[in-house]
C-alpha cells in the first residue's frame, strides 16, 4: 500500500511574540531553542517604534506545524 503523503503546512512559522525590548526577545528565543525548537528573531517598526519578533520554524508539514504550536504553548 502506498504511504500517505504528508500535507504541506498551511503556514511555515509560528509567531511567539513581538517585543519592544530586544533583551526580552533574545531571552524568549533562547528558551525556545533550549526546548529544541528552531527559534528565529526579526525586526519590525510601527509608528516609528522598533520591535523584535520571535517565531519558530520553518515547518514543512501540517503535522510539524501543529507539533510546534503545541510546544510553544507549553
Amino acid at each position: 500500500a502506498p504511504k500517505p503523503v504528508a500535507k504541506a503546512a498551511s503556514h511555515r512559522y509560528v509567531q511567539v511574540g513581538i517585543f519592544s525590548k530586544p533583551g526580552l526577545a533574545r531571552s524568549a528565543a533562547q528558551r525556545l531553542a533550549n526546548a529544541g525548537l528552531p527559534a528565529r528573531m526579526g525586526k519590525t517598526t510601527h509608528n516609528g517604534q522598533s520591535y523584535t519578533s520571535v517565531v519558530v520554524g520553518p515547518f514543512g508539514t501540517q503535522s510539524q506545524l501543529q507539533s510546534g504550536m503545541r510546544a510553544v504553548r507549553r
